[in-house]
């Protein structure tokens, strides 16, 4: 979903053309750096609060930021932590937990200067023994599929922040997620774990409504299937058996949950000992388009006072119990029906999208500096955990929504969006000469826009004009060929079912990025 707002640094022609030849479609490029500078930290919104000493190390919980903190799989979660955890004082190792990364974060560039870069090679006694070794104080997940591996290392070094592996399969796998809280008693979906087609076709005869079919294991949207017919679910089947995930999953699977209808809020949250936190809330803003039903293309900031927000928070402390999450940061989308707030799904990571460095901009403390706190300065987390959030300025970011396929030859109307009252950035990932697709899911936004603004009315005019400025006339195709292969990336899903999910106008650009785009998590 969101891409991060931080501009890149200026790369050279050859650059450029070698960047392009990878990857004709190019996502985001973690820059790993803070706005203020390589290893800042700005004003973290918390304010002098003399009741952070009293958590000092005679406590047991420790007062300063040193020892190794390790990043599992740092790719799209993470961006903001190794600075962050670096100032507060810490090693930063980076581990992956394969060797080579996932495809759709081969060209992530990371550039932070890591302590250590390790490799997981499946011997985990091994790299407990050398994390163990290397004064490890922390693990942090740093996408979605690091976090089976980051409790499993967690538990191993017995580490007072280790959420434990007894129910990490069902942080993970979204059939055991659901059927996790339906056992601890939380309000929750009807869902099948899909073995046969016959199977799926009976179940969905009889829920008598719209269902969605995902894979278990999948992440930033891809595969999600709005099924209206038995007919459509078999097809989705037959179409997910065939796909190649995001996260390569090589266990497959697929489960099929009845179509939550309310209006869907993500929550973030860092929880220490079991006192989980509300760093930042969102709604979120969706259409209907190229086939996906429930597309989303925007991200509100709530205020911290937001009618409704309490009892979506109460609801998220709930999942988080029941998950057995006690320590670390969690990203929550949730539901609210005319049944009460329901789970769409939970990562027990932070954030993906550049929602923490937003929240931070915006409020003065995201989940970045909430994270750093609860694993290395627990004092100052329990001293201002359950406060409010205050927002210094509204905040809305806005996906761009091709409906086109073909070569880009140029956007129009980019200086109408640049001219808006609350314009922050705008960040372009298909830029002239590159290749559109129509948008089908949330690695598929050709740009975004990010709006800041001190009056909420006045940004969700903006918001509102973004969406009407976005559309076919936008994208200004080239008159040349569309290749066989881009044709069939761009064709539509099992009919009647939708999945889910750089350049500039010819003229002066403000605060406008051209940079390689990552698989998101969100």
């Amino acid at each position: 979903m969101p891409g991060t707002g931080a501009d890149r640094a200026g790369s050279t022609d050859r650059e450029e053309r070698e960047e392009n030849e990878q990857d004709e479609q190019a996502g985001w490029e973690y820059t790993g750096e803070y706005p203020g500078g390589e290893g800042s930290i700005p004003d973290d919104g918390y304010g002098d609060d003399a009741d952070g000493d009293r958590y000092g190390d005679g406590d047991g919980y420790g007062g300063g930021g040193g020892g190794t903190v390790v990043l599992v799989d740092p790719y799209t979660a993470a961006r903001g932590f190794p600075e962050a955890l670096a100032a507060a004082g810490a090693r930063v190792v980076r581990l992956r937990s394969t060797p080579r990364p996932l495809a759709v974060f081969r060209h992530a560039v990371d550039p932070f200067p890591y302590a250590d870069d390790l490799v997981h090679d499946g011997d985990l006694p091994a790299l407990v023994a050398r994390l163990r070794r290397a004064g490890t104080v922390a693990v942090i997940p740093g996408s979605e599929i690091g976090v089976e591996l980051a409790d499993a290392l967690a538990e191993a070094l017995a580490l007072p922040t280790a959420n434990g592996t007894a129910r990490s399969a069902a942080r993970r796998d979204k059939y055991l997620q659901i059927e996790r809280l339906r056992a601890a008693g939380v309000p929750t979906t009807r869902q099948l774990l899909v073995r046969t087609e016959a199977e799926l076709i009976r179940w969905h005869k009889e829920t008598g409504r719209t269902v969605v079919l995902k894979p278990l294991r999948g992440a930033a949207g891809e595969g999600v299937h709005f099924c209206d017919t038995p007919e459509q679910s078999a097809a989705a089947l037959r179409t997910l058996r065939e796909l190649r995930l995001t996260t390569e999953d090589p266990h497959g699977g697929v489960v099929a949950q009845e179509y939550l209808t309310g209006t869907e809020y993500v929550l973030n949250t860092v929880s220490r000992d079991g006192v989980h936190h509300l760093t930042d809330a969102w709604r979120t803003e969706r259409v209907s388009a190229n086939g996906n039903r429930d597309l989303c293309v925007s991200h509100v900031l709530l205020s911290g006072g937001y009618p409704g927000l309490a009892e979506l928070f109460r609801y998220g402390r709930r999942v988080l119990d029941a998950l057995g999450v006690r320590h670390g940061p969690a990203h929550l989308e949730i539901k609210t029906t005319p049944d009460g707030p329901r789970l769409v799904e939970a990562g027990i990571r932070s954030s993906g999208g550049g929602l923490p460095l937003f929240a931070r901009e915006a409020i003065g403390a995201g989940q970045i500096e909430w994270t750093v706190d609860a694993l290395l300065r627990p004092g100052r987390f329990h001293a201002r955990a359950g406060r409010p959030y205050a927002r210094r300025t509204a905040f809305a970011w806005a996906g761009l929504v091709s409906p086109v396929a073909g070569r880009l030859d140029h956007y129009r109307g980019l200086d109408a969006i640049r001219a808006l009252d609350s314009f922050r950035d705008l960040t372009l990932w298909v830029r002239p000469g590159g290749i559109l697709t129509p948008t089908v899911d949330d690695t598929g936004y050709p740009g975004a826009v990010t709006l800041a603004h001190p009056v909420e009315d006045i940004l969700l005019r903006d918001l509102l004009t973004v969406r009407h400025l976005d559309g076919p006339h936008l994208y200004a195709l080239s008159a040349s060929a569309v290749s066989p292969a881009m044709s069939a990336t761009s064709a539509m899903t099992p009919s009647g079912s939708g999945t889910r999910g750089g350049g500039a106008d010819r003229g002066s650009a403000r605060r406008t990025s051209c940079h390689r785009r990552q698989g998101d998590d969100f």
